[in-house]
């Protein structure tokens, strides 16, 4: 099983997850850069700020966002 991290909280996060679970892989949170959504439940997981994500154990993080390349940028 892998433990993902999410990052967007919106439209594409929902149908990624659908099929994230049909693979049995686990979810550990979502991760936003909307601070309004920080804190927040988003399909049962806490959604964080970018800027916590090394508090949590994780093999990929799946980025779910038309910002895809900034996104990326902005993780490495």
């Amino acid at each position: 099983m892998n433990t993902l991290l999410i990052f967007g909280a919106g439209n594409k996060a929902k149908e990624i997850t659908r099929y994230i679970d049909k693979k049995n892989n686990s979810i550990a949170c979502y991760i936003d850069n909307d601070a309004a959504k920080q804190g927040q439940k988003y399909l049962g997981k806490k959604i964080i700020s970018p800027n916590n994500i090394a508090a949590y154990q994780y093999q990929y993080i799946l980025i779910a966002s038309i910002y895809w390349k900034e996104i990326r940028e902005q993780l490495i």
